[in-house]
This record gives structure tokens, sequence and C-alpha cells, in this order.
């Protein structure tokens, strides 16, 4: 009886305590994070941000509307961390994949150091498919993180040598399989003569360097960016080997680049990096440069909805599962009491009654009448 007392008490104290702590560490509902595992995993590349042309991020949410936006930055790489200084992100959304997309709002946040960036919203937007990216007016430039959805093939790193560059001729060994991106390391990309060609990478068969192309690949003539790697899509090459894709075992390459390009390197050469497969195209998700999304990249970025997944993310979410497990904890205290009670009760009905006073066979007690 006393432990049954002890439990009810017990839970009747816990129950409000219960209901005013979380239950579990709130999730995001879109969470992109750097591949485990992989040589690049928050290395290759670094998409880097001037002032007028940030790269972004599409994504969908299966319901509700993003509260909280959040960009791991890899760097800050300029300017000085002004108090007023401020990035500028604008957020669009649509109901299909490709578009249109309206813009919805525009958010700020105030990046101080290397990390997460958090931008809050301050409105509910409908969706299902949003993107996100730097707007314009944005004064501070910074070098958000990017992943692949490739594996990594031959990992040539970052380097510790810098020269200019306009044209690199070399040789891409094919150990891990065919590319399908080629990555460079670059301080610097130079601006292209109006209209003059862009930066672009030629591949050649290593056995005939001089025979015709089976790819060349343009990076955008607008696409100007610091302290960054280069970034070159490759087509299929299986097709254009034909027969010979299989006992390929290496390529040559040409790089020809803007001129204020500065590469970087070691052991006075250059050491790009490739990486292999395939990616699954993901609707709605992918990286954004200017109005193109790239099926084969993202950024590194978390999201969380007004309206969580699930049944128990509804109930954190609204404060629910608080009060449902603090409503248990009351009703097993109530059920602990009145079970308590009731064996109180019940053992008072079965004591046996006390003896009269008088002679323990039953006689009456002296001077009481027969």
């Amino acid at each position: 009886m006393r432990l049954a007392l002890v439990l009810g008490l017990g839970a009747l104290a816990l129950g409000p305590l219960a209901s005013l702590g979380p239950l579990a560490p709130e999730v995001p509902a879109v969470e992109l994070r750097r591949p485990g595992g992989s040589l690049h995993a928050g290395v290759l590349p670094l998409a880097t941000s001037p002032l007028a042309s940030w790269p972004g991020q599409a994504f969908e949410l299966a319901s509700g509307s993003p509260r909280r936006l959040d960009f791991e930055l890899a760097a800050l790489t300029g300017g000085a961390l002004a108090e007023d200084a401020a990035v500028v992100l604008c957020l669009s959304s649509s109901s299909q994949p490709e578009g249109p997309f309206v813009e919805r709002e525009r958010l700020r946040a105030r990046p101080t150091a290397a990390g997460w960036l958090s931008f809050k919203t301050n409105a509910a937007h409908p969706g299902p498919y949003f993107r996100a990216h730097r707007a314009r007016e944005g004064d501070f430039a910074m070098a958000p993180r990017l992943r692949a959805r490739l594996r990594p093939g031959t990992w040539g790193g970052w380097g510790n040598q810098a020269r200019p560059v306009t044209r690199h001729v070399g040789e891409l060994p094919l150990e891990a399989g065919l590319p399908a991106a080629v990555v460079v390391p670059a301080l610097e990309l130079g601006a292209p003569a109006i209209g003059g060609p862009p930066a672009s990478l030629t591949l050649r068969s290593a056995s005939a360097p001089q025979g015709p192309d089976l790819a060349q690949v343009s990076l955008p003539a607008d696409l100007s960016l610091e302290s960054t790697w280069l970034w070159f899509p490759i087509p299929d090459l299986a097709g254009a080997l034909g027969e010979h894709a299989d006992t390929t075992s290496s390529l040559a390459y040409r790089l020809d680049l803007p001129p204020g390009t500065v590469l970087v390197g070691r052991g006075g050469q250059l050491h790009p990096s490739t990486l292999v497969g395939q990616p699954e195209p993901t609707p709605g998700f992918g990286f954004l440069r200017g109005e193109a999304r790239h099926d084969d990249r993202d950024l590194l970025v978390r999201v969380w909805s007004d309206r969580p997944e699930g049944l128990g993310a509804k109930l954190q979410d609204r404060g629910g599962a608080q009060v449902l497990l603090g409503a248990l904890l009351a009703l097993l205290a109530s059920a602990s009491v009145l079970l308590g009670l009731r064996r109180a009760c019940a053992g008072a009905d079965l004591r046996p009654p006390s003896e009269p006073d008088g002679d323990p066979d039953g006689d009456p007690a002296p001077g009481l009448p027969g």
C-alpha cells in the first residue's frame, strides 16, 4: 500500500515537469549532410560567392513551409566583419519542380565565422518546391560547402603552389572508372574578354592526343569565382569511346582559361580530381547556379518545416507529446492512489472484530445480565 501511494505521488509530481521539457531533439525536414567516408567531404569543392552571384539550393518539402534554413560555410572570403554586414537570401517557391518560381521572402543573416549560418522565415509560403539563393543586395562574400552525389575517383587534393595559367595540358588516370566530373583547384578564375571563350576543358584519347575531341565542357561565361574549385561535368564518355571504353586507362586533357586565372598545384604540376558514377536525379533537389539546377551536387543545407511529418513529429511540434506524457503520468498517479486506497479499505473490512471484555469462552462479563 505504501509503495503504491509513493509511486502515485511521485508520478503526480513528475507529470507537470514532463509536460514542460522536450521529449527528443527536433530534427530537420531536409538535411543534406557531408557524405561520410569520401575524400572530398567538406572540402571538394568550395563554391564561393562573389557579391552578385551566389550559388543556391533547390529542395522539396513534403508538407508545410520552411521555418528555418541553415547553410554550412567552409570559409568567409571577403570584406571586414562590419556590424551591419549581412547575407540576404532570396526564397522562392512553386507547385512544380521546374517552376515557374515566385519570390516569396528575403531573409537576412549576419555571418560571424565558418559553420552553419541560419536564416529564419517570417511567414508561411506555398510549396512544395522551394529555391533559396543569394540576393544581389547582399554585401558579404562567403564559401558555402558543396557535396557531390558522385563517388570520388582520383583525388588530386588542393596543393601548395599557385600560378597564373591560361592553357594547361595533362593526363587523367582512369583506375576508378570514366569520370563524370573533373574538378580543378583554383585561387581565382579570370573573366573572359567580351565575346571571348569562357573556361573550358577538352578530353581526348591519351593514345591520340591530337585526335578528335571526346568531350568539351565550358563553364558559364558569367561565372566569377574566388578561392574555389572549378567543376567541369563530363557527358557520357562510354558512348564516345565505343568499344574502347573498357580498355582505356587514361585520357589527355586540355584546359583553356581566361587571363587572370590562378590554379593551385604541387610539385610544379596540376593535379585535377575526378568523380565517377552517375547521380540519381531527384526532382526538386539540386545545386543552383543562377536559374540552372544541377543534379550531380548539392549545397550542405538543413531545412526546418513548420509542419513536421508523422504523428510523433506533429505532437512534438504542437507541444502535444509533452502534454500526452504528462497526462499518462497523471493517469498512472491516479490509478496508483486509487489502488492504494482500495487496498487500505479492503484491509479494514477483512480485519477480525476485537474480542469483548470478559471470559474468552463467551461467558458474559461479571455484573452484566445473562
